[in-house]
């Protein structure tokens, strides 16, 4: 839920969701991140669950089933709303007799999170909604841009630690994001480096930390 040249990006099957929750469970953990929307896999820029499609309904009960595990273990989870710029409570294809959902956002026992930019504004792509959003936290908005912040075109975005070799810092080339901090770094140490990024997978891990 991070990059806006690949909209699917932030994407994953039910089934690596699922086992994801299940490890959780088995290492009793208390807490979870869910920076990640649920894939149904028929489409591009599709990831709206409908009751009345046989295959969706059965991931729908799955990732329920997952979530519900989870809840009665005590563990926590708090998953991003997408960036789609969709209001949740009123997706395309519900109507009477039939319910659309994000997934797992959209779930009982999920917390949701929308994203904020510099202002506390809703963030221009942040999805919103009522009854999926229980809290917003940080996820920049590049077209606000932070005043304090002048010496890149990522201005108003995010700012983290990231692995050299991560995705997240090669794309952030793309938009001027990418941060090298030598000023410490011991003879023959590596820089380390940071990102510019913005999305509502940015704001959950601030509600969850």
């Amino acid at each position: 839920a991070n990059s806006f040249d690949d909209p699917n990006f932030g994407l994953i099957l039910a089934d690596a969701f699922v086992c994801g929750v299940d490890w959780a469970i088995g290492h009793n953990f208390d807490l979870m991140n869910a920076s990640l929307s649920l894939d149904p896999f028929t489409g591009p820029i599709d990831d709206i669950f409908c009751s009345n499609d046989p295959d969706r309904e059965a991931v729908i009960k799955m990732v329920r089933q997952a979530v519900a595990a989870a809840a009665r273990k005590k563990i926590t989870l708090v998953a991003s709303v997408a960036n789609m710029s969709l209001d949740l409570a009123n997706l395309p294809g519900s109507g009477p007799g039939v319910q659309c959902k994000v997934l797992p956002v959209q779930l009982p026992r999920v917390i949701g999170v929308s994203s904020v930019g510099y202002t506390k504004k809703l963030s221009w792509f942040s999805d919103y909604g009522k009854g999926a959003v229980d809290l917003t936290g940080p996820g920049g908005d590049n077209l606000i841009p932070d005043p304090l912040v002048t010496d890149t075109d990522a201005s108003g975005q995010v700012l983290s630690s990231v692995p050299e070799d991560s995705y997240y810092f090669t794309a952030a080339a793309d938009w001027n994001g990418q941060v090298r901090d030598c000023s410490s770094t011991p003879p023959g140490g590596s820089c380390p480096t940071y990102a510019y990024l913005q999305g509502s997978s940015q704001a959950a891990p601030h509600v969850t930390g």
